[in-house]
């Protein structure tokens, strides 16, 4: 290895001093080149990021906020038989419902959102193009109304990227979601061109406030904090103790049946006793 490095550094050593001895030439022919390569590119054409066929195909999917995960599972499901049904010639198809939050770490899982993953084989035995793939799927999109859809972008780390982005600013959260949604919707109806088309401000959870009688609790001999524990007992579940089995733990939590705590009325049905029983 040692003389294959000395014979470079001679060879780049002679190289620079023949050019440095024939200056004039040297800046003529690189003068010459740029511009030759620049009379080059009506006919060459240029792209700031040129397109290229992919091996892997990852659709997104995001329904509502509060979407149970076997919801998401089930849409998810449904892709992949549309794939099976209609794409010619792919390796193995990848779901993943529930989407983890920052890092896999920080959070709990998103239950409404999803990916799936197509891998195609080799270029040479392939029959559908990533593209074909695409077009095949976008055609079934309105079949599911209440998802957003968004194929992935592999390159660059796995980051998503999109050519276009507008960004639409004001101190008003509701009226930006409201110009945004129109824009959306101006650029569905009057451009072919785009596909998919998102909005990155989220709804957040559905929620409901439970406004409470302060003066008929306390008549009661209750409290606010009683009242909070005995509705969080019922809708979200509570630690009740441990069960130990060959060295591991797990949580034994009590909570309503899932018929119990499914609609707003059951809340009616939630009773909570004071010392006095």
């Amino acid at each position: 290895m040692e003389s294959l490095f000395i014979n470079l550094d001679n060879a780049y050593k002679k190289s620079i001093a023949r050019i440095l001895k024939h200056k004039i030439i040297t800046i003529i022919t690189i003068l010459l080149i740029f511009v030759g390569s620049m009379f080059m590119i009506p006919g060459a054409g240029f792209e700031f990021m040129p397109a290229q066929m992919n091996d892997m195909i990852q659709v997104s999917v995001e329904l509502p906020q509060g979407t149970k995960l076997s919801e998401t599972e089930s849409v998810l499901l449904q892709l992949e038989s549309i794939i099976r049904g209609e794409i010619n010639g792919y390796e193995e198809i990848i779901i993943q419902a529930g989407s983890k939050s920052f890092m896999g770490f920080l959070g709990a899982a998103e239950t409404n959102k999803g990916t799936l993953m197509v891998n195609l084989p080799a270029f040479s035995k392939r029959i559908d193009n990533s593209d074909t793939v695409k077009e095949k799927l976008r055609s079934h999109f309105n079949d599911f109304p209440s998802a957003v859809f968004s194929f992935g972008n592999n390159m660059g780390g796995g980051f998503q990227s999109s050519p276009v982005d507008i960004l639409v600013k004001t101190e008003d959260l509701e009226k930006s979601k409201e110009v945004a949604e129109r824009i959306q919707e101006l650029l569905i109806e009057k451009f072919s061109e785009v596909t998919e088309p998102l909005i990155n401000i989220k709804d957040g959870l559905p929620q409901v406030e439970i406004m409470i009688d302060r003066d008929m609790l306390y008549s009661f001999g209750l409290n606010i904090y009683s009242v909070g524990q005995e509705i969080k007992a019922s809708i979200d579940g509570m630690t009740a103790s441990q069960y130990r089995d060959r060295g591991s733990e797990y949580d034994i939590i009590i909570i309503l049946d899932h018929e119990d705590r499914n609609d707003l009325p059951d809340l009616d049905k939630i009773f909570v006793m004071n010392p006095s029983g």
